[in-house]
C-alpha cells in the first residue's frame, strides 16, 4: 500500500472538489493511487519531463488528479486534485 501525502495546493483543491458532482470519481482515485499509482488501466498520463515521475489521471476533461511517484519510499504526492489547465 502506497502512503498519500497532499500539498498545500492539493489540500486546496480538495475542498473544491469535495463540492464537486465528481467528488465520487475524485476518491476513486485516490483510492487506486493507494494501491497502484502506476496502473496504467486508469487514464494514466505521464507528464514531462519523464525523468520527473510526476503522473496525472483524468477526472473529466478538464481536470486531472496530478502527482508524483517516489518509488524508494513508496510514497505518491498529490500535487493537484482539481484543474489542470489554470
Amino acid at each position: 500500500m502506497w502512503q498519500l501525502v497532499f500539498t498545500a495546493r492539493a489540500r486546496r483543491d480538495s475542498k473544491i472538489a469535495q463540492k464537486s458532482v465528481y467528488k465520487d470519481r475524485i476518491e476513486s482515485i485516490l483510492r487506486s493511487l493507494q494501491l497502484n499509482p502506476l496502473d496504467p488501466s486508469d487514464n494514466l498520463e505521464k507528464l514531462q519531463p519523464p525523468r520527473a515521475n510526476i503522473f496525472s489521471k483524468r477526472i473529466n476533461r478538464q481536470h486531472r488528479v496530478v502527482y508524483l511517484v517516489d518509488k524508494p519510499k513508496n510514497l505518491v504526492k498529490v500535487l493537484s486534485l482539481w484543474t489542470h489547465y489554470e
